[in-house]
């Protein structure tokens, strides 16, 4: 958890040697104050976590990324990252690559507009993959690790 304060200080500091080492005070200090409200005899990390997180909040108000560090990332985030992994644009076309198809498909289900697609359906019935969760099993095999991941981590924040 400490290292986690220490990013987000880091990532809200300018670059320098002397910022580094003033946002890893700052951000130690803010860590031990946290840490000692909380009775060592009864550690649970969630309320700590907590605790952590409206500090950093209140310490960096007009940052997101305490939000993001500690769990809870945007999608649209992860999307652009994908949509950047696979070079697509927002009206990205089927082609005869089965691995961009896939990119397509999953970048529209993401974006939650594929339901209204027929070429969705059209495409996945030429890839002989049901339109279902089996179907987007399937799909996400097709895709490389980091594509797999990104993926999975956008469509399980739906």
């Amino acid at each position: 958890m400490r290292a986690k304060v220490r990013k987000v200080f880091k990532d809200h500091y300018d670059t320098g040697e002397d910022s580094h080492y003033e946002a890893q005070a700052d951000a130690d200090a803010l860590f031990n104050r946290v840490a000692q409200q909380h009775d060592a005899v009864t550690f649970q990390q969630k309320p700590i976590q907590r605790a952590l997180r409206q500090a950093v909040e209140q310490a960096l108000p007009t940052d997101a990324a305490p939000v993001d560090e500690f769990g809870v990332m945007d999608t649209g985030k992860r999307q652009d990252k994908f949509r950047r992994h696979y070079q697509l644009d927002v009206a990205s076309e089927f082609g005869k690559d089965d691995k961009k198809n896939a990119a397509i498909i999953i970048d529209r289900i993401i974006s939650s507009n594929y339901q209204k697609d027929r070429k969705i359906s059209r495409r996945l019935g030429m890839m002989g993959i049901d339109n279902d969760v089996t179907g987007l099993i399937h799909l996400i095999g097709v895709l490389d690790r980091k594509g797999r991941s990104l993926a999975l981590k956008a469509i399980a924040e739906m």
